[in-house]
């Protein structure tokens, strides 16, 4: 598991992460949160040792491809597979609303970024 210190830091894709609502941070520990747990549609929710790395590669390809400078097609195939590994599929378009919320993650966490103060303006 990575430093949970990571979910607080802009820039990390555990931030994209808690950004979508699809984790939270609860003491020491990285719990999926309800909507996490949806989308699994009442099949066993694997444990965040596992969840992590791949909802990680996720908020990565996801972010990578807002800037749209990079092609990754390939990255977001090897992800999606990785995610239905996991248990999440098209049934009932949970892997569409997975790659969405993380994507209104990476937006919303973009934008704190964005409205931070300048590095030597504080």
């Amino acid at each position: 598991m990575r430093p949970i210190s990571n979910y607080t830091i802009p820039g990390e894709a555990e931030y994209i992460l808690l950004k979508s609502g699809l984790v939270a941070v609860r003491g020491s520990a990285v719990e999926p949160t309800q909507d996490l747990i949806a989308l699994f549609w009442g099949a066993p929710v694997p444990p965040m040792a596992e969840l992590e790395p791949v909802l990680i590669q996720v908020a990565e390809v996801t972010a990578y491809g807002l800037g749209g400078a990079m092609n990754v097609s390939k990255l977001r195939s090897q992800a999606m597979e990785a995610v239905r590994l996991l248990g999440i599929t098209h049934t009932h378009g949970a892997l569409s609303e997975l790659f969405m919320r993380v994507r209104a993650g990476a937006e919303a966490a973009a934008e704190d970024i964005r409205n931070q103060p300048p590095i030597g303006a504080l």
